[in-house]
């Protein structure tokens, strides 16, 4: 997630009808699933929300997309086949045509099957469901006492109370993970096990070869999406070196993604994460920085030359998680195994990462559909959304070099009167 260097004249939206005391939303997701996401902070959900064929109308979608604008050649093979990964690994350097290799995403924002997965009444109403039990309303105590805003907060919230019912849709890129195929004669070890230590940093001799054969798409490597020192503030260094707060660009509380793939086993792409970590992210970072800061200063009282590590964030607001580094909460990644069809919300304040090789049989194919809530900082940045749905351009903050790849012969694609709300064309 990205931030700007100077805030947004941000001006507080009055709701006419705040929901918040409104009962329960009645939506596809069961009291299960949301007890789920609760305790977890991620829930996989397997009814089906999203239609098949959706799902597989996006999928001819990108390999268009891929043809005119990788020069990838498909042959004549099957979708989600062995053919289709060996003929694509072949091609892999063409995929940064629309690529930076990261995590296997494609800069692919304006796919007609894009736009109708991301306005879909199933996963709005679960949005729905998902921000009414968690971020829209001020937390209590038990005697009904408004607690103050914190980081620590179980479900933080600097905005304010919003309506779970308002919101906008995440115009966001899709995956598409080619796998490294590999010569089973020289990698008999290339097993689940060696996958999930190599997610662990565990440096298996294996592993780093196959990493070695990758030749654009890496691993997202494991990561937060939120600042955990400031959630609500990015970071970058000014001109005297200074680590610097900046606003958010916009607010993702809950992120989610659809799969058009089967990822149920360490090794074909897939997810992990750390259970249950979302609600003591803060609180183990503030602690974490307090050790590093006793650290430096042991080290300048002894004249002991030990680097410490900087805590910069190095993309504004997302923090990586260095080598060498939390060993002790990487030890508790699970890989969260998903079908096609499944789709996954998790918290923003959940480490996660991809498979660091994916030797899987087939490509690993995601659209992310995450819906922002309707709190000032989206409001601005749902405006600029806007924009680039009618122009095709891809978002401001992502790389020059392929910000006009879908404004060559461009129409806006057709969106329901749902569609139209989630994209801030029209009012809730």
């Amino acid at each position: 997630m990205t931030t700007l260097s100077k805030p947004f004249n941000i001006v507080p939206i009055e709701f006419h009808d705040n929901s918040i005391m409104k009962p329960e939303y009645k939506g596809p997701l069961t009291k299960e699933e949301l007890e789920h996401f609760n305790e977890n902070g991620y829930v996989v959900v397997k009814s089906k929300l999203i239609d098949d064929r959706l799902l597989t109308n996006h999928q001819i979608e990108v390999r268009e997309y891929l043809k005119n604008n990788a020069s990838i050649d498909f042959g004549n093979t099957t979708i989600g086949s062995i053919e289709e990964s060996e003929l694509l690994s072949k091609q892999e350097l063409k995929m940064g045509n629309v690529s930076n290799g990261f995590g296997g995403m494609v800069n692919f924002y304006h796919g007609k099957y894009e736009y109708k997965i991301r306005e879909d009444k199933n996963l709005y109403d679960s949005f729905v469901q998902l921000f009414q039990s968690t971020y829209s309303a001020t937390p209590t105590t038990k005697d009904d006492i408004n607690l103050s805003y914190n980081d620590e907060n179980e479900w933080p919230n600097e905005y304010g109370d919003f309506n779970p019912q308002h919101m906008f849709m995440f115009v966001n890129r899709c995956g598409f993970r080619i796998p490294t195929i590999i010569d089973n004669n020289n990698n008999n070890n290339n097993n689940n096990n060696n996958n999930n230590n190599n997610n662990k940093n565990n440096g298996n001799s294996n592993n780093k070869a196959i990493e070695q054969q990758i030749k654009h798409q890496k691993g997202t490597g494991l990561h937060l999406d939120c600042n955990p020192f400031h959630l609500f503030r990015g970071e970058h260094l000014n001109k005297d070196k200074q680590i610097e707060h900046i606003p958010l660009r916009f607010w993702q509380p809950i992120q989610a993604f659809v799969s058009c793939t089967d990822t149920p086993n360490p090794g074909q792409g897939g997810f992990w994460t750390i259970p249950k970590f979302h609600k003591k992210c803060v609180k183990y970072f503030n602690q974490h920085k307090s050790q590093l800061k006793q650290q430096q200063q042991k080290s300048s009282v002894d004249h002991i030359p030990t680097p410490i590590p900087t805590e910069i964030l190095k993309r504004g607001n997302a923090y990586d998680f260095q080598d060498g580094q939390h060993l002790d909460i990487i030890d508790q990644l699970k890989y969260i195994p998903i079908e096609r069809g499944d789709v996954l919300f998790w918290d923003w304040r959940m480490p996660h990462c991809n498979d660091t090789i994916h030797i899987g049989p087939s490509i690993r194919e995601v659209v992310y559909a995450a819906h922002l809530p309707m709190v000032p900082v989206n409001v601005q940045y749902a405006e600029a959304q806007k924009i680039w749905y009618q122009t095709g351009k891809h978002p401001s903050y992502v790389a020059k070099k392929f910000s006009n790849l879908e404004t060559i012969n461009y129409s806006q694609p057709h969106l329901s009167d749902l569609g139209k709300k989630l994209l801030s064309i029209e009012p809730f």
